[in-house]
């Protein structure tokens, strides 16, 4: 989830990127925190917005930069493959809903696993590694949209 994040982030700013997969990605750092300050420790929104806000004055970080819904306006014509699932607890199905919605050029693979059960798939898995490597093959095949510029 944090690797498929990063790569949206960045992916967003680098024109020359020609794809991405992204598994379970977040849709931005206050709403990780929300929800994981919920969902694990019970702790009331609010009490989570001032836990980002204590890290912002600490580190001089800004929880904004780390928002891929916003940032996926620079993802518009960069082919992206979305994959998680409704039984994941850790990221919610609804934030890769909302991303495959922003992302006219994603696709949005569902499978049956959890959070890190994606990551232990084999070949024979509902077809997703094959899914994943066609997507790839034909990212690679198509013309560049940088080297078109």
């Amino acid at each position: 989830s944090l690797g498929a994040t990063v790569s949206l982030l960045a992916a967003a700013r680098q024109p020359q990127v020609r794809a991405v997969i992204a598994q379970s990605p977040f849709i931005s750092l206050r709403a990780v925190v929300r929800y994981y300050a919920w969902r694990f420790f019970m702790l009331p929104p609010p009490v989570a917005m001032l836990g980002i806000r204590f890290f912002e004055l600490v580190t001089g970080a800004r929880a904004g930069d780390v928002d891929v819904a916003r940032a996926v306006a620079g993802l518009a014509t960069t082919p992206v493959l979305i994959i998680g699932s409704p039984h994941d607890r850790q990221v919610p199905y609804a934030w890769l809903q909302q991303l495959h919605a922003l992302l006219p050029t994603s696709e949005l693979v569902t499978g049956p696993y959890g959070h890190d059960d994606g990551t232990n798939m084999d070949v024979s898995d509902d077809g997703d590694v094959e899914h994943g490597l066609a997507f790839i093959s034909a990212a690679l095949a198509a013309p560049s949209a940088a080297s078109s510029e």
